[in-house]
C-alpha cells in the first residue's frame, strides 16, 4: 500500500522511552494515510516486546529487527528502505513529536514544493517531560529557505535534528552516514551542501529528551573522545570547500582528546574558500573533481579530497591498513601518505612521465591518481 507519509523510528534499548514516542504519533490524529516503520537494532532490553505489544492492533505499524547491531545511521537507512511513501519523518526513540506538528509540516512541504521541513523549536527536557523544560528555538529562518551557511553554526542549525524530507533527499545525499556516530548532523551537512530546499514550519515542534546522567548516545561518543573525530568525518566529505589553512588545522587536530570546545564551533565563513558558493549544488564534489584536471600541482588538501572521493582509493587505503599493522587509523595512514606525496613534489607532468617499478602502497596510490587525472 502507498502512503502519504512514512514515520521511521530507529530503536535500541529504548524500553524506558519508546512507548512515549509511539503515543506522540497516535496523538497526532493524522487525516492523511501514514505508516510507521520501527527497526530494532538488536536491543538487549525489553523494548522489542513492548513495541510488538503496543502496535499489535495497528496495521499501519510495522517492526523489524536487525540481525546485527549496526548503529543509528545504518538503522535509519534500513527503515527508510522499507517505507512506502515519498515523504519521510524520522523520530528518535527517546523523543516525541509535538501535538498537530506532523500535518503542518507535511502540507508546508507539499504546498511549497520543498525538499524538507523542520520544526520551529525543540522543547528540551531532562529525563521526564516536566523536568527542566526549555525551548531551543529555530525561527531565525521564518519564511526563508535555510541557507548553506546555517551549517556553519550547527548548534543553531534548524536541520541539526531529525526532520521531514522527501525520498529524493535520501537518494541525492546517499542517506545517513554509517561510519561514525553523528549521523543526523552529517545528514544535515549533506543536505545543505547539495543545495536542497528546506524551511522551518512555524507552530511545529518536538520534545527532545536530554539525559541528566549523561548516558545518552551523544554523551558516550563525547566522553570516549569520538566527538571531534566524528566532526572530522563530517568535514572530510566537504573538505574541498575549506581553505588550505583550515584543512591543515583539521587534519592536525587531536580529535582523540576530549575537548571543552567542539570542532564544529571552530568553523565559520572565514574557513571557506573564495567562491565556495559555486560548489553548493547536488553534484558539488563532481564539479570540484573536474577542476583538479587543470591544476598543475595538487595540494595536500586535493590529495585528501581524492582519497575520500574515489571509492577505489578508499579500498586501497583499507588494504594498506591490513598490510601495515602499525597503521590502526585511516586518518593517520592518509596523513602519512600525504607527507610522502608532498616530499615527492606531486605534479601532473611528473606523474605522466614517471614509471613505478615497486608495487608499494604509496606507488599504487600514485599510479591510481595518475590514471584518474590523465
Amino acid at each position: 500500500m502507498k502512503y502519504d507519509l512514512s514515520i521511521i523510528i530507529p530503536s535500541f534499548n529504548s524500553e524506558q522511552t519508546i512507548l512515549e514516542s509511539i503515543d506522540s504519533i497516535l496523538l497526532q490524529n493524522l487525516s492523511i494515510p501514514y505508516e510507521v516503520i520501527i527497526v530494532d537494532d538488536c536491543s538487549t532490553d525489553n523494548s522489542l516486546e513492548l513495541i510488538r505489544n503496543k502496535i499489535r492492533d495497528y496495521k499501519n505499524f510495522k517492526v523489524y529487527k536487525n540481525k546485527l547491531n549496526l548503529g543509528g545511521g545504518a538503522t535509519r537507512n534500513i527503515a527508510i528502505s522499507k517505507t512506502n511513501s515519498n515523504i519521510i519523518y524520522c523520530l528518535d526513540s527517546d523523543n516525541m513529536i509535538g501535538e498537530k506538528s506532523l500535518e503542518k509540516m507535511y502540507y508546508l512541504l507539499k504546498e511549497n514544493d520543498l525538499d524538507a521541513v523542520t520544526v520551529e523549536f525543540s522543547q528540551r527536557f531532562y529525563d521526564k517531560l516536566k523536568k527542566g523544560s526549555f525551548k531551543w528555538q529555530f525561527n531565525t529562518y521564518d519564511g526563508e529557505l535555510i541557507p548553506f551557511e546555517a551549517m556553519l553554526s550547527l548548534n543553531d542549525c534548524p536541520l541539526n535534528i531529525t526532520f521531514m524530507h522527501t525520498k529524493r533527499v535520501f537518494e541525492i545525499t546517499g542517506g545517513y552516514p554509517e561510519n561514525h556516530g553523528f549521523d543526523t548532523q552529517h545528514f544535515a551537512v549533506k543536505f545543505l551542501t547539495n543545495d536542497l530546499k528546506a524551511k522551518v514550519c512555524i507552530g511545529a515542534f518536538d520534545y527532545h529528551r536530554l539525559h541528566s546522567k549523561k548516558n545518552s548516545y551523544y554523551h558516550r561518543e563525547f566522553f570516549s573522545g569520538k566527538s571531534n573525530y566524528n566532526w572530522l568525518n563530517i568535514y572530510s566529505e566537504i573538505i574541498h570547500l575549506f581553505n588550505e589553512k583550515t584543512f591543515k588545522d583539521l587534519v592536525n587536530f587531536n580529535f582523540y582528546k576530549v575537548h571543552d570546545i567542539s570542532l564544529s564551533q571552530k568553523i565559520s565563513k572565514n574557513n571557506l574558500i573564495e567562491g565556495y558558493q559555486n560548489f553548493i549544488t547536488n553534484n558539488s564534489r563532481e564539479i570540484y573533481r573536474e577542476t583538479l584536471k587543470n591544476k598543475p600541482h595538487l595540494s595536500s588538501k586535493d590529495i585528501y579530497f581524492l582519497f575520500h572521493y574515489e571509492k577505489e582509493l578508499l579500498a586501497i587505503l583499507s588494504y594498506g591498513i591490513k598490510l601495515h599493522g602499525e597503521f590502526e587509523d585511516s586518518f593517520y595512514l592518509e596523513n602519512k601518505i600525504i607527507e610522502i606525496l608532498e616530499k615527492l613534489g606531486l605534479k601532473i607532468e611528473k606523474l605522466k612521465k614517471r614509471s613505478f617499478k615497486k608495487i608499494t602502497l604509496t606507488n599504487r596510490i600514485l599510479n591510481k591518481l595518475k590514471n584518474l587525472l590523465e
